[in-house]
């Protein structure tokens, strides 16, 4: 599976046209061939233990690879809509932060509130 994880995760998959990676956390690679929004086959990737048979899977399924400024270009779009998607995936662990460090304020205040109370009933 280490192959099938690098070439998904180095983003080899996408330097071929018309591929997008979806990744679904806790599922096997499954790549699901469409033709015109019609699915056609499904390809579990876990068979695969080497990414030059992936590669050859990919050719022999249909895929074209790209080469050149085509591919260079892929390359700088697939990489900024990372970026794009790890900075939304920062301000999202960023608020779950904030708001987790909120709630620890107003527990520590109604408690020591309690402790207040507490005393002044001694």
């Amino acid at each position: 599976m280490p192959a099938v994880k690098s070439f998904l995760m180095d983003g080899e998959a996408e330097d071929y046209r018309n591929v997008e990676v979806e990744f679904v956390s806790g599922k096997n690679a499954i790549l699901t061939i469409f033709d015109d929004n019609v699915e056609l086959e499904q390809v579990d990737l876990s068979q695969y233990t080497d990414k030059e048979d992936i590669h050859a899977m990919m050719v022999e399924k249909g895929f074209e690879k790209m080469e050149g400024e085509e591919l260079e270009q892929a390359r700088r779009e697939l990489a900024e809509k990372t970026a794009e998607k790890e900075a939304v995936a920062e301000k999202k662990r960023e608020e779950r932060r904030k708001r987790h460090e909120e709630k620890l304020a107003a527990a520590r205040a109604d408690e020591k509130e309690s402790l207040a109370s507490v005393r002044d009933d001694l």
